[in-house]
């Protein structure tokens, strides 16, 4: 079985204004679709890893052979969050968060996450550039802890920004 690109489950121009059609379309598309033919092209001579769904491919990632393991984890890996992604969001969607995710989009982290000035405002937008910096692939385990002045000064350069992360 061959690991397909599953349709978006709305029209790509639903999102608009926040996320553009033709966004969309090259994200699904083309990035998406990515993952998923190389993954296909990984498990290409293994029969019996290709008959296995994504999930499960993950969920033994132990036992897939050592000379595929890095692209299957990868790939399946970007295939499964992308597929999960597209459900997470809807035209009709939106609204005022609350709870957690408030304080979070304010920047009032926990306690145990700051960087070595005190601050942790940044610490949520460093640690995004972190996680692009991994295979490209957006995905990060996070800071736990501190994150030093110098990796924050660091993702300001890679990022452009002379000054603080989130701009304010």
């Amino acid at each position: 079985m061959a690991h397909t690109l599953p349709a978006l489950p709305y029209d790509p121009g639903a999102l608009e204004p926040h996320i553009d059609a033709k966004t969309m379309q090259i994200h699904h598309g083309k990035h998406h679709n990515g993952y998923v033919t190389n993954l296909n092209k990984a498990l290409d001579g293994h029969a019996d890893l290709q008959a296995k769904s994504v999930e499960d491919l993950l969920r033994g990632i132990g036992d897939i052979p050592d000379s595929i393991r890095g692209a299957v984890r990868n790939h399946g890996g970007g295939h499964h969050n992308h597929s999960l992604f597209w459900t997470g969001m809807r035209g009709d969607g939106g609204g005022e968060p609350d709870g957690g995710l408030v304080e979070a989009l304010a920047g009032e982290l926990p306690d145990n996450v700051e960087d070595d000035q005190g601050n942790g405002d940044d610490a949520v937008l460093l640690g995004t550039e972190h996680a692009h910096g991994d295979d490209g692939a957006g995905q990060s385990e996070g800071h736990r802890g501190r994150v030093s002045a110098k990796d924050e000064q660091d993702a300001r350069e890679r990022a452009g920004h002379g000054g603080r992360l989130s701009g304010g």
